[in-house]
């Protein structure tokens, strides 16, 4: 899904990833599906894995990620402030406290049976 050269320099590359974001927000915006949470993984995933081939490239991998996450994170941010309400009624121990919920190996073991047996 990052198929984007490493050309330039960081600034540059900086400026890219928030073009990038863009189009992926945009994407957001106008597709409104789930499979945008899935573009978003493969994007990074993908941006992290690209192997670049000497320093300035390097260089330039690094801010197209800065770029992009710094933008993404901008959007985010808004979100959470405009659009967050509902975290106010969350104390934060329990959201703690559900993280670590899930982290148990016995409440794994018991989703995978379910699944399992669900599969069936």
């Amino acid at each position: 899904m990052w198929d984007v050269p490493l050309t330039g320099s960081y600034l540059t590359g900086l400026e890219a990833g928030k073009s990038i974001a863009h189009i992926y927000l945009k994407y957001v915006r106008d597709v409104d599906d789930w499979m945008a949470a899935e573009v978003l993984r493969s994007m990074v995933r993908d941006l992290i894995a690209k192997a670049p081939l000497d320093e300035r490239e390097e260089t330039v991998k690094r801010g197209q990620f800065a770029g992009f996450m710094s933008e993404i994170f901008n959007w985010l941010k808004a979100s959470a402030q405009f659009a967050g309400s509902s975290l106010d009624r969350v104390e934060d121990q329990a959201l703690v406290d559900r993280v670590n919920h899930y982290l148990d190996a016995g409440v794994a073991d018991a989703i995978d049976a379910e699944i399992e047996r669900a599969s069936t």
